[in-house]
């Protein structure tokens, strides 16, 4: 969640110190958890490997953009790879839960913000497959979120709204607008 502000910020009005501030973090947790697999429980918490996802994928394009160290984009690069691994193996998915809808929606931010990385194509492919399937289990026909109160309703309607947004899903991708539009 820290990161969240700096790359808003970095996104609206980008600097090489602003967007310094959130890869030396990102550069941290990668040296520890991915190149030197440092042991963490919740490290690899599904929900945080999807929200981390979609930072990754933010970071790695404006690294490249700014001509970055080699080194740096190498390590980012690396922590993709992982991600994807993670965010591909349909028994790691928290379809149950929510948690799910955050891992695919990182899926599908490394797929196409990163669509030279080789599993991209299949990753959207996977993702979309599994987010359909997750919004028949989590949503009813009207548009209601299954899952606990009306405040929770609204949070996962607006995430959903956020992903519809992004312009990452594929243009025969029908079912989040049609949800969107009853929520």
């Amino acid at each position: 969640d820290m990161l969240d502000l700096l790359l808003r910020v970095d996104s609206l009005n980008p600097k090489i110190e602003t967007l310094k501030l959130a890869t030396d973090i990102a550069d941290d947790w990668i040296i520890k958890h991915v190149i030197s697999t440092r042991k963490d429980d919740f490290a690899w918490y599904d929900m945080a490997v999807g929200q981390r996802a979609t930072k990754l994928s933010y970071m790695i394009r404006r690294l490249i953009q700014i001509n970055a160290d080699s080194d740096l984009i190498l390590r980012f690069i690396l922590a993709a790879q992982v991600h994807f691994s993670e965010l591909m193996d349909i028994k790691r998915i928290a379809t149950h839960s929510n948690h799910g809808l955050f891992q695919i929606a990182g899926l599908i931010s490394l797929s196409q913000n990163l669509p030279w990385m080789l599993r991209s194509e299949r990753a959207t492919i996977i993702a979309e497959n599994v987010l359909k399937q997750m919004l028949s289990e989590h949503f009813s026909e009207d548009g209601l979120h299954l899952e606990h109160s009306p405040q929770y309703h609204l949070f996962m309607a607006s995430h959903l709204a956020f992903l519809n947004d992004s312009g990452w899903l594929s243009d025969d991708f029908g079912s989040l607008s049609d949800l969107i539009k009853n929520v």
